[in-house]
């Protein structure tokens, strides 16, 4: 019974782990095209509003 507790709780964190690894990938491509947005057109509406939400994350 202990080895089945111990292996549902190691799928657990694996599954958890490999959650947190593809947002991370999620929100890094979100920056980088916020990024181009903004290098491309800074003075569009679209680019401001980005620009300001990452002021507004530091």
């Amino acid at each position: 019974m202990g080895w089945v507790v111990t292996m549902v709780l190691k799928m657990r964190r694996e599954d958890q782990q490999r959650h947190q690894d593809q947002m991370e990938k999620k929100d890094a491509k979100i920056d980088a095209l916020m990024t181009q947005l903004i290098n491309k057109c800074p003075s569009c509406e679209l680019a401001k509003a980005a620009n300001k939400s990452l002021i507004d994350e530091d």
